[in-house]
């Protein structure tokens, strides 16, 4: 896990420590549709019991482990946002190429300001439900649907099409994206068997 505060930067190695695998590494094995919608409800309960929304969760799946029907987040709020800004801004300074697995909105590429996006309830849930967008598509098919550092919609998904509306609901632009209900209430419809 990578940590900034105060301009200092780390990073520690966590899973020997916690006995829960990170979702990067569960997405390595694969994790099957029903198993998604397990890990995705959990981190949906955790966020709605959080009410009001203060912080800002990295579920990046680096950052989100899982211990059979447990989710433990890892890297939050201002610290999470101090990294997005410091990589956008090294990356357009330099005009390198976004790495394809950034968890970023299109809307802090174009203003990458952290508080900003802490100031407002409204704007905090719309940045977790864009990450629940990426984090769906990711358990799904192994990677994230980016094109130049931000996911383009609408997503096709070629091993479970049966989600696409819940990713691309949740990927939308920031005046259509749906709120966290909206996203457990699309997830609840889906049936989650391979089509």
């Amino acid at each position: 896990i990578q940590n900034v505060h105060r301009s200092q930067k780390w990073i520690v190695q966590v899973e020997p420590l916690i006995g829960a695998s990170s979702l990067r590494t569960l997405c390595r094995a694969g994790i099957a549709p029903h198993k998604a919608k397990d890990i995705l409800t959990a981190i949906v309960v955790l966020l709605s019991a959080a009410r009001p929304l203060r912080f800002v969760p990295n579920l990046h799946p680096s950052h989100v482990f899982w211990d059979d029907g447990k989710v433990l987040l890892a890297g939050s709020g201002l610290s999470k946002l101090n990294i997005d800004k410091e990589f956008i801004l090294k990356n357009s300074k330099y005009r390198a190429a976004f790495r394809t697995d950034w968890f970023v909105t299109p809307e802090f590429c174009g203003n990458p300001s952290p508080e900003k996006v802490l100031e407002s309830e409204d704007i905090i849930e719309k940045t977790i439900v864009y990450y629940l967008g990426l984090l769906t598509y990711w358990m799904l098919e192994g990677r994230v649907p980016f094109s130049g550092g931000v996911a383009t919609t609408p997503v096709r998904l070629a091993n479970f099409s049966a989600a696409e509306r819940l990713i691309n609901a949740a990927l939308a632009p920031v005046e259509n994206r749906i709120r966290i209900y909206e996203f457990k209430d699309i997830m609840r419809d889906i049936s989650w068997g391979w089509d």
